[in-house]
């Protein structure tokens, strides 16, 4: 099994598998035969306008259970990578130490904290926004939709009442019949679809 993953991808050549099993090339094909019966690997065979050729070219062999292509070929790969039979940059040669290893703290630090900031900001704002004007605002758009009228005066209305561009994609999307917030997490102002 190990032997056939390794080969994975490439041309099958039951003869070179066959000396590297020690048996003979009769038994490797019959091995062969049960392991694509029970859909572990798959032949393909290579296809010709010539259908001589299609009898005489060599199929390729692909495993079809990826979890036992990876246990067949991966034990040897992480003992050649231990021992540095296998050399992979970063993980057994020109490895940093971890106190200059700084990427993920810089982009932490850089990208991601202020963004924090961000939602302050915006939580604040809210919090500022007269309730009234906003929430008729968002019910116009709403209804406003539900017919063949311009919604153009109406999102401009809400723009100008201190709607986000997320609350106003949030009303379109519930007039549409979708869900205000397609990941659940935030309720519409204007309650259910109406």
């Amino acid at each position: 099994m190990r032997l056939c993953a390794g080969r994975n991808g490439q041309l099958l050549n039951l003869s070179s598998l066959a000396n590297d099993c020690g048996i003979t090339h009769t038994t490797t094909r019959r091995w062969l035969s049960i392991l694509e019966a029970s859909f572990v690997v798959r032949l393909l065979r290579p296809h010709h306008a010539n259908f001589s050729k299609r009898l005489i070219k060599s199929p390729k062999l692909y495993f079809l259970d990826s979890g036992l292509l990876c246990y067949g070929t991966m034990g040897r790969y992480h003992h050649q990578v231990h021992d540095k039979e296998v050399l992979k940059v970063g993980m057994n040669v020109h490895q940093m130490p971890a106190e200059q290893d700084t990427l993920l703290r810089d982009i932490s630090e850089e990208k991601i904290e202020p963004l924090f900031d961000r939602v302050k900001e915006i939580s604040a704002y809210r919090d500022k926004r007269d309730q009234k004007p906003l929430l008729d605002s968002f019910q116009r758009l709403h209804d406003v939709v539900q017919t063949d009228e311009n919604m153009l005066e109406a999102v401009l209305e809400c723009t100008l009442a201190g709607a986000t561009m997320g609350e106003i994609a949030g009303i379109l999307r519930q007039a549409w019949g979708t869900p205000y917030d397609p990941y659940g997490h935030l309720e519409s102002p204007i309650g259910s679809a109406q």
